[in-house]
C-alpha cells in the first residue's frame, strides 16, 4: 500500500473532534474516491495526510498515517511534498498575478532545470490549452483553465500521490468530464495515485478503483468503485436515484436522509 491510515483522530482547537478513528488503504497507481456530505470531514482527512492541519489549529491526536511505510503524521508539509505527496487544494488557488507557466514552475521548486522542463512538456501534453496560454496572467483564465493549472502545478512536483479536493467545484459539466478523463490518463500513463474528494459521486466512482464514504467523521461504507456505484444507498443519497432508477430531487433526497436518521 502506498498510503495507510489506521484509526486516525483529528481535533481542532483542542476541543472539536472531527475525525473519529478512520482507517483507509490506498494502493499505488489507483484512484480512490472519498465521498460524503459537507462537513463529513473529507478535507480534514486530506489535510491530516498532507500535514496542513497546523495552519488551522488542528492536530492528529491518535492513530498513524504511513506514506510508503513511513510515519508522516508529525512531519513538516514541505518534507511530505519532497517525499512525493502533494495536495491540490479546493478552490482553484492559482497565483493570480503570475503567468500560467510561472504558476507551473512554482510546483517544480524541488527539481533541477532539465527535470523541470521535462515536466512542463508533460503538463502541456495533458493540458494543451495551458501551452497556448502559458504567458497569460493566470487571474484572467476561466475557472476550468485555472483548475487545470493547479492540477498541472501538482504534477510538476513529480508526485507519487496527489490529494485532489473537489476538482469539479463550480465548473461546467463538459470541463469536469475533461478533467476527470485527464486524471484517469495520468494514473495510467504516469502511475500517479489519486485520492479524490468529490461531491460529484457519479464522476468520481466512474474512474475510482475503490471508494470510502465518510459521515460525521467516521468511515461508514467502503468498497470497489463498481460496488459503490451499484449500492442502493449510494444511488439514493449521492447519485440522486431511487431503486427504480428515477432521478430524485435534492430536496427529496435530503428529506429521506433526515427521515432515515430519525427512524434509526
Amino acid at each position: 500500500m502506498l498510503l495507510e491510515l489506521n484509526n486516525v483522530e483529528v481535533i481542532y482547537s483542542d476541543v472539536i473532534l472531527v475525525l473519529k478513528g478512520i482507517s483507509m488503504e490506498i494502493a499505488e497507481g489507483s484512484v480512490v474516491a472519498l465521498l460524503g456530505v459537507n462537513g463529513a470531514g473529507k478535507t480534514t482527512t486530506l489535510k491530516a495526510i498532507s500535514g496542513l492541519l497546523h495552519s488551522e489549529d488542528g492536530k492528529v491526536t491518535s492513530g498513524s498515517i504511513k506514506f510508503q511505510d513511513r510515519e508522516v503524521k508529525e512531519e513538516d508539509p514541505q518534507k511530505i511534498v519532497k517525499s512525493g505527496l502533494v495536495q491540490v487544494m479546493e478552490g482553484r488557488r492559482v497565483l493570480e498575478h503570475l503567468t500560467v507557466e510561472q504558476n507551473l514552475i512554482v510546483g517544480a521548486n524541488q527539481l533541477k532545470r532539465q527535470e523541470m522542463n521535462e515536466m512542463l512538456e508533460k503538463v502541456y501534453a495533458y493540458f494543451p490549452i495551458l501551452k497556448e496560454k502559458k504567458n497569460l496572467i493566470s487571474g484572467y483564465l476561466s475557472g476550468g483553465q485555472q483548475q487545470m493549472v493547479v492540477i498541472g502545478r501538482g504534477l510538476m512536483a513529480k508526485p507519487k500521490l496527489i490529494l485532489l479536493d473537489e476538482p469539479s467545484l463550480g465548473l461546467a459539466p463538459l470541463v469536469v468530464a475533461e478533467i476527470f478523463e485527464i486524471i484517469d490518463r495520468m494514473r495510467k500513463q504516469e502511475n500517479v495515485t489519486f485520492l479524490v474528494v468529490e461531491q460529484n459521486a457519479r464522476l468520481a466512482l466512474g474512474i475510482a478503483d475503490h471508494g470510502y464514504v465518510l459521515e460525521n467523521g467516521r468511515i461508514v461504507l467502503t468498497g470497489t468503485g463498481q460496488e459503490l456505484r451499484d449500492n442502493e444507498d449510494i444511488k439514493e443519497f449521492y447519485l440522486g436515484m431511487n431503486v427504480s432508477g428515477e432521478i430524485k430531487s435534492f430536496k427529496e433526497v435530503k428529506h429521506y436522509k433526515r427521515r432515515k436518521r430519525w427512524l434509526g
